[in-house]
């Protein structure tokens, strides 16, 4: 019934400026939310509500020049768990298990690094491999393809300051093993957007604070509206440094100032590690 409320990729500042080519890297995410509400699709809040999440995933990529453009490919697989959980003191499963593996690719029509100006396309699909249980509220699977196409832009600005500005087209597949296990799944396109704003203390330190916004999202069961959808706003901080030369350190902590048909996060926490080689 409830899908994407563990959500395995994020964005953090300066995720589209691309590596040299030649470069892999490996990454490490850990995320943790949680949430003491939920918000049905009028923004009444359903008391005796909570959520708690905590999903790991771990991207490899490779970064290459195709025809003088940067150009990367990535493979992410997550891993999670749902507890805690229920809605109006009625408690929901507890899915525990590897999530629905992520490949993407990118390039990059502008690279102006003289300029501190970079443009890039991202597709990211999702692949239905994850763990998932019919006939149960809660998985860490979808059971469905989905595809994100997103295009980031990251801008350099006077007085060290810097300006990522990103924006997703999210589209669903069906999932025919919903609800009770033979029903259907179906989800009108999200539209996401981020926006960090990043003052560089040094030249491997910074500072930021940013919003994320989704829209649209509604689910039907067999063609009824479900109560679900994808439609929050967040704002956040973080903090990002390269402790050596080949490795950074990105923390961010976010939390909804408004959501309708989900779970309003309190608490949201981030952290990506990255290691170039």
């Amino acid at each position: 019934m409830f899908t994407n409320t563990a959500k395995a990729i994020d964005l953090l500042p300066f995720d589209y400026v691309p590596a040299p080519a030649g470069t892999n890297a490996i990454l490490g995410f850990n995320f943790n939310n949680s949430a003491d509400s939920f918000k049905d699709t009028s923004s009444n809040r359903i008391v005796e509500s909570e959520f708690k999440s905590h999903v790991g995933a771990v991207k490899i990529a490779r970064y290459e020049d195709l025809g003088g453009l940067p150009v990367a490919a990535a493979l992410a697989i997550p891993y999670g768990r749902i507890y805690d959980t229920k809605i109006g003191d009625v408690s929901l499963n507890e899915p525990e298990g590897f999530g629905d593996p992520i490949f993407s690719f990118f390039f990059w029509p502008i690279n102006q690094p003289e300029k501190g100006r970079w443009l890039g396309i991202g597709n990211f699909l999702t692949i239905p491999m994850g763990e998932y249980n019919k006939g149960q509220a809660l998985n860490i699977g979808e059971n469905r393809w989905k595809h994100d196409l997103q295009i980031g832009l990251v801008q350099s600005l006077p007085g060290n300051f810097t300006l990522d500005l990103t924006v997703d087209w999210i589209n669903y597949g069906s999932n025919k093993s919903a609800g009770t296990g033979s029903q259907k799944l179906t989800q009108k396109y999200t539209f996401e957007g981020y926006a960090w704003l990043s003052y560089n203390i040094s030249p491997t330190s910074w500072l930021s604070v940013g919003y994320q916004a989704t829209f649209g999202g509604k689910q039907k069961i067999d063609g009824i509206f479900n109560g679900t959808e994808t439609k929050s706003q967040q704002v956040r901080v973080s903090y990002g440094q390269f402790i050596t030369p080949t490795t950074k350190l990105v923390g961010m902590y976010g939390r909804d100032v408004s959501r309708t048909g989900g779970f309003e996060l309190d608490h949201s926490f981030q952290l990506q590690i990255t290691h170039l080689f």
